[in-house]
């Protein structure tokens, strides 16, 4: 399956829908356990469905490097170059270390299966839309992650 399509599979729109109405909106309006969660389990299908659509070649590790990359921004570990960007970039980055967190890694099968295996042909079907809605959704998942 050419890595690009799997960006119109149902499953990682919801997922990339929910990221960001979580991020923008939810934790503003909620701010509890269950909206840091959400990011935790939608972000556990959005960033390796990013990896392999960028990467194609690192498609089939994907869900593997995105998980090890969430086990360590989950640790203290990270807080010197969190500090380090803030200081040194125009941008905000923040986490919370909560190794309960961990359990969105559950979903990981599922992503590997979805990237690996998925079968769903897409929703752009024409050439010209499909090369913009893929690079549209290339944009908003970067904005995203």
């Amino acid at each position: 399956m050419n890595s690009r399509k799997i960006l119109s599979h149902p499953i990682f729109l919801i997922s990339l829908a929910l990221l960001l109405l979580n991020d923008f909106y939810l934790k503003a309006t909620f701010h509890n356990a269950w909206t840091g969660k959400l990011s935790d389990f939608a972000g556990l299908i959005v960033l390796p469905v990013f990896i392999a659509a960028l990467l194609p070649k690192l498609a089939s590790r994907a869900a593997l490097i995105s998980g090890l990359l969430f086990v360590v921004w989950k640790t203290p570990l990270v807080s010197p170059l969190i500090d380090s960007l803030n200081k040194y970039t125009p941008l905000t980055f923040q986490r919370i270390v909560d190794y309960t967190d961990y359990i969105a890694l559950l979903v990981l099968p599922l992503t590997h299966r979805l990237i690996c295996g998925a079968v769903n042909p897409g929703f752009f079907r024409f050439p010209r839309v499909q090369r913009f809605g893929y690079s549209v959704l290339l944009l908003v998942t970067a904005f995203a992650i």
